[in-house]
């Protein structure tokens, strides 16, 4: 017989106690990073998607970005990745008189150099060209007059993220796609 005393005097039912306590620390602690990034970013100005409406244009670009971000878990470095893809910009919140900070600025200015000085169609307008296409143009446009090729593509990615929510002709259709491929396919053999 042990020398340790259980409450119980059975081994076996303190064992079976640790198990579970062991068990709850992992649930615990799971919940816990989880509760850890909620607040992470949420202090970087990102908000819920239980919170956002269903129909809100915003919610899957901020589910992607909350599922993949794999960053530091400061709001900070949360705040600075989501201002670079123009995150924060699209989900903003707050007054229409409210001042752009200086990163929006800085941002906005990108914007006129990327579209060439242009305006940008209000949001919803679907243009008549492939948006893709009008985003690479517009990086090769961007790298002619100097802008180096790497921001030249960030433009080019932000781009296209700014207008996903707009213009389904961003998301693949694998079903119309084999549909599209089954028709050519039948039409070359004829």
């Amino acid at each position: 017989m042990s020398n340790v005393e259980t409450p119980t005097g059975d081994p076996a039912d303190e064992l079976a106690g640790l198990r579970e306590a062991a068990r709850e620390s992992k649930a615990n602690k799971a919940e816990n990073e989880t509760l850890k990034r909620r607040l992470a970013f949420s202090e970087a100005g990102i908000p819920r998607i239980e919170d956002m409406a269903e129909d809100d244009q915003n919610r899957n670009i901020v589910s992607m970005f909350t599922r993949s971000y794999e960053g530091e878990l400061t709001a900070e470095a949360i705040r600075a990745d989501a201002q670079g893809i123009g995150l924060l910009d699209r989900v903003a919140t707050g007054t229409e008189d409210r001042q752009p900070t200086a990163a929006e600025l800085q941002r906005q200015a990108m914007q006129a150099d990327f579209s060439g000085g242009a305006p940008l169609p209000p949001a919803g307008d679907a243009p008549t060209e492939h948006p893709a296409d009008v985003n690479l143009r517009a990086f090769h446009e961007s790298v002619a007059s100097g802008l180096p090729r790497e921001q030249a593509a960030m433009n080019f990615v932000a781009g296209l993220i700014n207008n996903s929510a707009d213009d389904d002709r961003l998301f693949f259709d694998q079903q119309a796609h084999d549909a599209e491929a089954a028709a050519y396919d039948a039409t070359s053999r004829s």
